[in-house]
């Protein structure tokens, strides 16, 4: 059997028997006397998951605080029935979604889910973008339901941003590589045009004579190419502005300084 019934004998000579089945499905449920003999009818009892109680449900994890882009967080969920028991198949009744605005109209990522047992859910998701997003956790076994405090308010801030490797003088003095630690945007649209002003500070471009030009090698590196007259010197400083190189994804924080 897979659980035995408790029988308790009633004061007007009649039984009664209590049994809590350990999963859903269909039991058969038989009587037997003091001898061993089975009493007809053998009965079937069909038994379906209970409700999830939506007031039970607890969440925590680091990932209702957010983090970087593009970095995995975790969410875990705990599902009661409305018996105080442990929910079993806790994945089934939920439903997970990672949108960009409150009113839950623009789905950005549906987090994976992983069934953890003893009632519990682990939600594995990532944010592509930088700034807010909403995490609604639905309750469905029902009629859909927001658990309390659904869609949680999540930040993701951009990954960390490109910065300079390396900024040489050729041997000849007639440019500048300028080489960074990862992959760039190459400054957007504005940054591809060869105009030294987009992508240095003044007080470097005036220093590289008159009308120099920037182009981009690759993702990694741009050289800055002298115009006439230039000043620069070994020991003078390179300057980028501030809010043009990001990351490859533009996701990142943007490249500054020197």
């Amino acid at each position: 059997p897979d659980t035995f019934p408790t029988v308790r004998l009633n004061n007007d000579g009649t039984f009664a028997a209590s049994v809590r089945p350990i999963q859903t499905g269909t039991y058969g449920l038989a009587i037997t006397d003091n001898l061993g003999t089975f009493v007809e009818p053998m009965w079937t009892l069909t038994v379906t998951q209970a409700r999830v109680d939506i007031k039970a449900v607890s969440v925590t994890g680091s990932g209702l605080a957010g983090g970087v882009v593009d970095q995995q967080l975790f969410v875990q969920i705990g599902l009661l029935d409305i018996w105080g028991n442990l929910l079993k198949n806790a994945t089934g009744p939920v439903d997970i979604a990672v949108y960009a605005d409150k009113q839950l109209t623009q789905l950005m990522e549906m987090p994976t889910l992983t069934e953890l047992g003893d009632g519990a859910v682990l939600a594995n998701y990532s944010i592509p973008v930088s700034g807010t997003v909403y995490l609604s956790i639905l309750v469905t076994d029902r009629v859909p339901q927001a658990i309390d405090g659904s869609p949680f308010l999540v930040f993701s801030t951009p990954k960390n941003p490109p910065v300079v490797s390396s900024a040489q003088l050729t041997e000849s003095f007639g440019a500048i590589t300028v080489a960074f630690d990862q992959a760039t945007n190459r400054g957007g649209v504005v940054g591809t045009t060869g105009n030294c002003d987009v992508l240095l500070q003044k007080v470097t471009v005036d220093l590289m004579g008159v009308r120099p030009e920037c182009l981009w090698i690759d993702d990694f590196q741009f050289q800055g190419l002298m115009g006439s007259n230039p000043t620069i010197k070994v020991a003078d400083l390179v300057l980028l502005n501030s809010f043009v190189v990001v990351n490859r994804e533009e996701n990142s924080f943007a490249a500054s300084g020197v």
